[in-house]
């Protein structure tokens, strides 16, 4: 049974970000949105997981962090280690390309950016609770020719990259 059925466990996820409006925008969304879910909230990852005794695991850890700290990352990393059945994604205001693949690379379940929308948010957050890797979709160039590169989730049943169509035109990206 996947995490999104209904069970009679609800999904618990924890959000982790130092800006408090940015945390509580998100636990209403997720609540209103995802049935059967507890979201909890916390300013520091090190605090919230020292609060919640072992055995009571969560699904999914969304923490915002700043990827140029490699103190930072190291935390995070050892938290992942030491829960490996919660999937780990990192929120993030940059979400650059170099932001996204060392995210992957330390071996994170995915990235979100901050920038996104509500949709794309929750579309992320659904995909890495089905097990799917996510990454956001953003503007790169691909060689001499250029042009918008797909995003979305990678891994479950297709094996590669799938394509997402960003919900937002060019006058919009760029604002």
């Amino acid at each position: 049974m996947g995490l999104l059925e209904p069970s009679a466990m609800p999904i618990r996820i924890l959000v982790v970000d130092e800006q408090a409006v940015y945390r509580a925008g998100l636990r209403e969304l997720i609540a209103a949105k995802i049935p059967h879910v507890s979201v909890i909230e916390a300013s520091s990852l090190v605090r919230a997981l020292s609060c919640e005794p072992r055995s009571n695991t969560f699904d999914l850890v969304l923490v915002g962090a700043d990827l140029s700290n490699s103190a930072a990352l190291d935390t995070l990393k050892a938290a992942r280690e030491g829960l490996p059945a919660t999937r780990f994604a990192i929120i993030s205001a940059a979400g650059t390309r170099a932001d996204i693949l060392a995210s992957l690379a330390a071996g994170f379940h995915g990235l979100i950016s901050k920038r996104q929308s509500d949709t794309d948010v929750l579309s992320a957050i659904t995909d890495i609770l089905s097990g799917r890797i996510y990454v956001p979709v953003w503007r790169a160039e691909w060689g001499e020719g250029g042009g918008r590169r797909g995003g979305g989730a990678v891994g479950g049943g297709g094996g590669g990259a799938l394509e997402q169509q960003g919900s937002q035109d060019d006058r919009q990206h760029t604002v």
